[in-house]
């Protein structure tokens, strides 16, 4: 019990820190930020959608909310904190860059820290190029010549990438797997015969069509009952904390009560 309730609680505390930060510093980074990536880069000016604040919330953020064990993506917040660092990119001191402070200047900048970001978080480049096309085509600002420019930013971002995970690792060398990923899978490598897979593909499209149509379902009138509930900004790092508890007490749980607990690796000293 006392493993448990330390465990949850500290998943808890990360949470209301980045719930904490979200509510009073950078409101800006609320939510995924693919949304109002789209409207921003179709000329709606969204509040607080590019600052300081909001790439300090947004990357810290993330990280806590990950480490509380809340079950979210981290594509959505990459790309927005690409965005916000190519912004700021145009404004760096001491350069003669004052012809870039416009707002077509700067949408060339947040599609290419987007599409970098998501390039990152998949490891394709094309695909992170492709993804700021498609948010971006029916405004005016995007031009052929652009594509490019954005290929060019994402083929860089996943190269850099693929260079500080060799560095890391010890052993330099260009890796074809650069996606940033929080965690590793680990399993055995067993072959699945080939005329299983398409059953199995089957089977989980169709049910995974119908737990995202119920997730969806649900999560709408969730958010109207929390909008009608959470009237008070200190409510809601309290339900961040909550959630993260919940969640972190899930995690515990359920491997222990279907008793499959990975065993202990004894080979680095640690005993049983």
């Amino acid at each position: 019990m006392s493993a448990w309730l330390f465990f949850a609680c500290f998943a808890g505390c990360l949470g209301l820190i980045a719930g904490v930060m979200t509510t009073y510093y950078g409101p800006g980074a609320a939510g995924s930020g693919v949304a109002e990536l789209i409207g921003y880069l179709n000329g709606i000016n969204y509040p607080n959608f590019i600052s300081i604040p909001t790439l300090l919330t947004k990357s810290i953020g993330v990280t806590l909310a990950v480490c509380g064990k809340l079950c979210i993506g981290k594509e959505g917040p990459l790309a927005h904190i690409g965005a916000n660092i190519g912004v700021i990119s145009a404004y760096f001191p001491g350069l003669d860059n004052e012809f870039l402070h416009n707002d077509d200047k700067k949408r060339n900048f947040i599609a290419a820290g987007a599409s970098a970001g998501v390039a990152v978080a998949f490891g394709a480049p094309i695909g992170g190029a492709l993804f700021a096309y498609e948010m971006s085509r029916p405004n005016t600002f995007w031009k052929f010549s652009m594509i490019w420019k954005v290929f060019v930013s994402c083929a860089v971002a996943n190269f850099w990438l693929s260079t500080l995970n060799s560095i890391k690792s010890l052993d330099v060398q260009l890796q074809d797997s650069s996606a940033l990923k929080f965690g590793a899978i680990t399993g055995k490598n067993e072959v699945i015969p080939t005329t299983l897979l398409l059953p199995a593909a089957i089977i989980l499209g169709v049910g995974g069509g119908c737990l995202g149509s119920l997730f969806i379902n649900v999560n709408t009138r969730m958010a109207g009952v929390r909008k009608v509930l959470l009237t008070k900004k200190w409510m809601k790092p309290i339900e961040t904390f909550m959630f993260c508890f919940a969640t972190a007490s899930a995690f515990y749980w359920v491997p222990f009560y279907f008793d499959n607990c990975a065993p202990v690796d004894t080979s680095q000293g640690i005993e049983e």
